[in-house]
């Protein structure tokens, strides 16, 4: 983005230029604003990728609604669920878990400086695919439109910090988030800690999987009303081909009470880590710091 010249002396390389360049491992690194002859701008990271239900999709095509030999889960009962090739979906799953992992990695490390993220949701966790060499979609392929490889992982970027702030913030009158991955404490009580955090990953995890909220109703109050009360769709039932600890793990995120979910998203990545029987390289784990 450029800006007027009269600008480009505002110093864009002190201060306000170190703070919006600092990049949190696997998380978007903002913008970078500099001022070369006298032009002011300001540059953005590009990923190209794809939210979290579009790579679960990837990894299970036949999960697509209007798909001839699949069924949209998000709308049929158990009995008419996809099987599919055992093999190609236990492979499916690990990768989708080691997805997962990754994103609570990376939002233990936004949570390890003290900051609450506040819109985690599909559209802010951008997944790119990463293929075995020489079987990747080339270009080619995407402008005919046909279907591409399955990717073998997928590097993880968390975006859109607009409404992040210190943990240590109060909330005033100022809802924050997205309905319905909006914790229920955040909108009835003047504080919050990182485990509202945890509530929106539940509901992103779940629309991911099933490709519907995972609360009862059509409505937005109705979605807060089942939210408050813990009110959930039993994602085994609508998925009854994904993993019963990953299912059981969404459940424990949504509940109403902060108290009842995972203390902290390590705790979380670990229950993942148990699910999948694998772990993934981390640093992230680090002490508490603050910019």
């Amino acid at each position: 983005r450029l800006f007027p010249s009269d600008l480009a002396g505002l110093g864009l390389d002190g201060p306000g230029r170190e703070s919006s360049t600092a990049e949190l491992p696997d998380s978007s690194p903002g913008s970078e604003g500099s001022a070369i002859e006298s032009l002011a701008y300001i540059t953005s990271a590009y990923y190209e990728g794809s939210n979290l239900r579009e790579a679960f999709l990837s990894l299970f095509p036949e999960s697509r609604p209007g798909r001839p030999h699949g069924t949209d889960v998000a709308k049929k009962g158990p009995e008419e669920a996809p099987s599919g090739d055992a093999a190609r979906d236990r492979q499916g799953w690990r990768i989708f878990l080691e997805a997962l992992m990754r994103i609570c990695d990376a939002l233990g490390a936004i949570h390890s400086r003290g900051l609450i993220h506040y819109d985690i949701k599909p559209e802010n966790v951008i997944l790119i695919p990463q293929y075995p060499l020489d079987s990747g979609p080339s270009s080619r392929d995407r402008a005919a439109g046909s279907e591409p490889t399955c990717p073998s992982g997928f590097d993880v970027k968390i975006l859109d910090f607009g409404l992040s702030d210190e943990d240590t913030t109060p909330l005033g009158t100022r809802v924050r988030g997205t309905i319905p991955y909006i914790a229920p404490e955040l909108m009835d009580t003047s504080s919050a800690d990182s485990r509202c955090d945890l509530f929106s990953l539940g509901v992103t995890i779940a629309y991911a999987v099933t490709g519907r909220f995972p609360f009862p109703g059509n409505r937005p109050e109705r979605w807060i009303d089942a939210a408050r009360k813990g009110r959930t769709v039993e994602l085994i039932r609508l998925r009854p081909d994904m993993p019963r600890g990953l299912a059981l793990l969404v459940e424990e995120l949504l509940k109403p009470s902060p108290d009842l979910r995972p203390a902290t998203v390590f705790e979380a990545l670990a229950r993942l880590e148990e699910i999948g029987g694998f772990r993934i390289p981390s640093g992230k784990r680090i002490q508490r710091r603050r910019f």
